[in-house]
């Protein structure tokens, strides 16, 4: 019986305990919806990309296989499943905290990625990328999928490796980019950009290529036709074409407004609900501890021989010292939980 209270305990401490150091985040990938191509290149794109995905070490993303094995079992019909809603539904039967979704489509000669990922427990989209990409459809399979998903979930150096880096495609000798789609004249003749962008931290995408806001503030670039793009972390997105004529500087005002509060409010609603569940299972612990704990002792005083006593003592011992851990961690939770939930009141009150 000691035993296999022993095992249930050990089992409990470890949930906790492996809860408490993961870091990586659970996500399931969506096949992405097809748009002026075959479903079964739009299948081997949404392959591609849950491949790239498992390399980013923050995430642990949930298999094909599997995810249509529970949603078969649920009797959930993925067909049609577009709207934010409809993937929070989703993320909610796989068990997973975020879901990645998108679409692949071309317009003549252009091909598009669009890609987006859901927070289940807020419901909102947390972040989105997108990638244009002029060219042979080999090149979206090779770089393309990669690039999207760097731009979306990628860190920060990540990001900076694709800057002023353009998807090419080798064609009859020919090298061909991006630059190609907006009419950009490389003959010599510039003109100036100032841009000036709030936040300064912001991202800057000007014809598939990456600069800081700095650069961005007086940049060289050869007379044309242009399209800027300005994304932030926890920002609102900001989409424009310019055009650079010979001689002259291009001023552009870009300020993304902050939407930090409300990814905020879902994290501060996460922790405490997590805070809730190691609280529970500190208490339960230590609670169940210090029954085995009370057991054995009365094992020990009703011992008929040494050994037994010895065994009955040191059993004891150790589920007092569980018992009180538990109890100290269990006390610590609840504190941690009450304090989340003091600050989420606080910036919900301020938003509202």
């Amino acid at each position: 019986m000691v035993k296999k209270l022993n095992i249930i305990v050990f089992a409990l401490i470890l949930l906790l305990f492996g809860n408490l150091f993961a870091q990586r985040h659970t996500i399931a990938v969506l096949q992405l919806s097809a748009n002026g191509i075959t479903d079964m290149e739009s299948d081997v794109l949404t392959e591609r990309l849950r491949s790239h995905l498992v390399n980013f070490k923050e995430y642990q993303v949930l298999d094909r296989d599997n995810m249509n094995s529970i949603l078969e079992e649920q009797g959930f019909q993925l067909s049609g499943c577009t709207s934010s809603k409809c993937m929070v539904e989703v993320g909610q039967l796989l068990g997973v905290e975020f879901m990645l979704s998108g679409s692949v489509g071309k317009f003549g000669k252009i091909y598009t990625i669009d890609l987006r990922e859901i927070d289940i427990s807020s419901g909102e989209i947390a972040k989105t990328s997108s990638y244009d990409f002029k060219g042979e459809m080999e090149n979206l399979l090779t770089e393309g999928i990669q690039t999207s998903l760097i731009r979306l979930l990628g860190t920060d150096e990540e990001k900076e490796n694709l800057k002023k880096t353009t998807v090419t495609e080798q064609e009859n000798g020919n090298e061909s980019t991006f630059m190609d789609l907006l009419s950009v004249e490389d003959n010599g003749n510039t003109g100036t950009l100032n841009a000036s962008i709030s936040p300064k931290n912001a991202n800057v995408d000007i014809n598939n290529i990456l600069y800081s806001t700095i650069e961005a503030s007086n940049l060289e670039l050869p007379i044309g036709e242009y399209k800027m793009k300005v994304f932030a972390k926890e920002h609102s997105s900001f989409s424009e074409n310019f055009k650079i004529n010979q001689g002259e500087s291009t001023s552009i005002t870009v300020k993304l407004n902050y939407l930090g509060n409300n990814n905020k409010l879902a994290q501060f609603k996460k922790s405490r609900k997590k805070g809730i569940i190691y609280t529970s299972i500190c208490f339960g612990t230590a609670l169940l501890s210090a029954g085995i704990a009370s057991s054995t002792y009365d094992e020990y005083q009703k011992a008929e021989t040494a050994d037994e006593a010895k065994n009955a003592r040191k059993t004891t011992e150790v589920f007092d010292g569980i018992a009180s851990i538990s109890l100290a961690s269990g006390v610590g939770f609840s504190g941690y939980t009450i304090y989340r939930h003091i600050k989420y009141l606080k910036l919900k009150k301020q938003n509202y």
